[in-house]
């Protein structure tokens, strides 16, 4: 059953033993502060400890009460506990024929002026059954909430990785390309400035002057076209990369937030979770989206044309 914490004023003792009595028949635990506290005891740190491991604060009004700070403070000391997690609920009963006192005007109260027990324990047992419903229903929906939730960072985060793994195979797959191609425009320019010298022909004999611009037009496409791989190499490897350090970046902001569910998710709402995830899925443009086209487009046709031209223009001088 439930876990109750009686508060009441020291001249309404009687009727705190009563209750407390006629509750503990109905099977609760009551805790009522004389019956808590050995002489030395520091009462407050007492009397906090059981108030925060109780299920539910039955506050005694009574003209007496009102006249002492002691039990009000109680109850503000209940009710933040009270709102801060959702795990106690609050009861006053007022056992006085007066006005319900304004620090606990909001609240659902047990009016009770002929102090009948019996009523009085059955209205508080009511209210502990409901609570109780109430509280399991919340936990079993909090349940669902973690479970699911869970179930979605994990399938989140693995997806992810895959993601990132992928992404920086591809990436090192596309260095790997830029490299080999730079290297083959490199040794292809050595070897093409090497035969072009061998072979210089005497500048009166027109078609092996042909010959010479034929060999040299050539290794400038070849080498201008390795070149231009080996840029869309780099540019390709780099685009992949950046995307898998953004999947890694993701996956650290989920872990995050998975360490925040598991410390905090019994406690935390809706609002809170959110801002804990907000972050995981990065706004932040694909690196493929951002890539100029300009950049792909090494413009060596337009080069080729030049070059023909010129040698047109030479060996028309000739």
């Amino acid at each position: 059953m439930a876990r109750v914490y009686l508060s009441y004023n020291t001249q309404d003792v009687d009727l705190a033993r009563s209750i407390a009595t006629s509750l503990q028949e109905r099977g609760h635990e009551v805790t009522i502060d004389i019956a808590s506290l050995a002489p030395g005891a520091n009462w407050r740190s007492v009397l906090n400890e059981a108030l925060k491991s109780s299920d539910a604060f039955v506050a005694i009004l009574t003209e007496n009460s009102l006249r002492s700070q002691f039990v009000a403070s109680e109850v503000g000391a209940a009710r933040a506990f009270a709102d801060a997690d959702g795990e106690m609920i609050v009861i006053p009963v007022v056992a006085d024929k007066m006005a319900i006192p304004p620090f606990i005007s909001d609240l659902f109260a047990i009016q009770a002026p002929e102090r009948d027990m019996v009523r009085i324990a059955d209205e508080i047992d009511r209210a502990l059954a409901s609570f109780a419903a109430s509280k399991a229903v919340r936990e079993k929906k909090r349940e669902v909430l973690e479970t699911n939730t869970g179930r979605y960072v994990d399938e989140a985060i693995v997806s992810l990785r895959m993601s990132e793994h992928r992404d920086r195979r591809l990436a090192n797959v596309w260095y790997g390309a830029g490299v080999i191609a730079l290297i083959a425009g490199i040794v292809f320019g050595f070897w093409s400035l090497h035969d072009v010298a061998s072979s210089k022909p005497p500048a009166a004999l027109d078609v092996e002057w042909l010959l010479f611009a034929r060999a040299l037009l050539k290794a400038v496409v070849i080498i201008g076209l390795l070149i231009a791989v080996t840029k869309y190499c780099f540019i390709l490897g780099k685009s992949y990369m950046s995307e898998s350090l953004k999947s890694a970046d993701r996956v650290h902001a989920i872990s995050y937030g998975k360490f925040y569910l598991q410390v905090f998710g019994a406690t935390a709402d809706h609002q809170q979770l959110k801002e804990v995830f907000q972050h995981w899925n990065i706004d932040r443009p694909s690196a493929f989206a951002t890539t100029a086209v300009e950049q792909f487009d090494p413009k060596y046709s337009e080069a080729v044309v030049e070059v023909v031209r010129a040698f047109a223009k030479a060996g028309e001088k000739k």
